[in-house]
């Protein structure tokens, strides 16, 4: 009897891709690397570690995962002839692997804080592999990650951003509120975005990791929510309501998150919850 390979990490994050699709398949390496470098863009828990190339975040082992979970009877893989010399790899997830997914990876997913953030995004990224063509997929991930940028043009756009982030701090200090949540919330936020970009700038530059590249998108998104919540009425209760200023506070928030889960992915930074709370650590910025 043939033994089956043991699973790695990595591989249930390729059930969560291919369970996206509408049809439970995803045609093709490059859709394939593009759907769960996204999925680890938005913060879920995808332990890939890509590196940047022609077509955008890619990692060699993603089709070895694959070939893993067709040995243990959770997907097929067939060849999709092309009319070049390389067939199309299609990857679809049979019902065993549906089952192994929901009992193994779903509640990993049910239990990440921000619930309406992460349900927004899983949303929007069924609808756009639904609707896109791979090349229109591949062209957006460079745009948003500046994955063509050169050395010297994703630096500046680097500084930018903490610039911005710095701008939105100093307005942040200025208005502090002891015992306003949102002041502590923003003043934490973009205080760590900064140091996650500061640690790109001084180790992560010259290598091609897309870590960095990751780290930029989603502080570029922080900027954008903390800018929304500036001027903030100031409140007392920490907890978040059915309004305007609540589910920005979950946006920025969720981006918080993706920082510290890309930060640690990666050897970055080290998300805060691994130091201490996220409550104490901006107790100590506001001071």
């Amino acid at each position: 009897m043939r033994l089956l390979r043991v699973e790695r990490p990595t591989t249930l994050g390729v059930l969560f891709a291919l369970s996206l699709s509408r049809d439970n398949a995803i045609h093709g390496k490059v859709r394939l690397n593009k759907t769960l470098a996204l999925l680890q863009c938005e913060g879920f828990p995808i332990k890939n570690r890509f590196i940047n190339q022609k077509l955008g975040p890619f990692d060699g082992t993603i089709h070895s995962d694959a070939e893993i979970l067709e040995e243990n009877h959770h997907i097929t893989i067939e060849d999709l002839p092309t009319g070049h010399e390389e067939p199309c790899k299609v990857y679809k997830i049979k019902e065993e692997g549906l089952r192994h997914f929901r009992e193994q990876f779903l509640p990993r997913i049910e239990n990440l804080p921000h619930q309406r953030a992460f349900s927004s995004r899983i949303s929007e990224i069924k609808m756009n592999f639904s609707s896109y063509r791979t090349p229109e997929i591949v062209e957006r991930v460079h745009r948003d990650l500046l994955i063509d940028f050169t050395l010297e043009e994703f630096s500046k756009a680097l500084d930018q951003n903490h610039e911005s982030l710095k701008g939105l701090m100093t307005i942040a200090e200025r208005r502090w509120d002891h015992g306003c949540p949102i002041c502590l919330e923003i003043l934490g936020a973009t205080d760590f975005a900064m140091k996650s970009i500061e640690q790109v700038i001084d180790t992560e530059l010259d290598n091609q990791k897309s870590g960095k590249n990751m780290i930029y998108y989603n502080t570029n998104n922080m900027i954008n929510w903390a800018d929304k919540l500036k001027d903030h009425a100031h409140i007392t209760d920490v907890r978040l309501k059915d309004d305007q200023s609540s589910l920005w506070r979950e946006w920025m928030g969720h981006r918080l998150f993706c920082l510290e889960s890309i930060g640690e992915t990666y050897g970055i930074i080290k998300p805060l919850r691994d130091e201490r709370s996220l409550l104490e650590y901006i107790q100590a910025v506001g001071s």
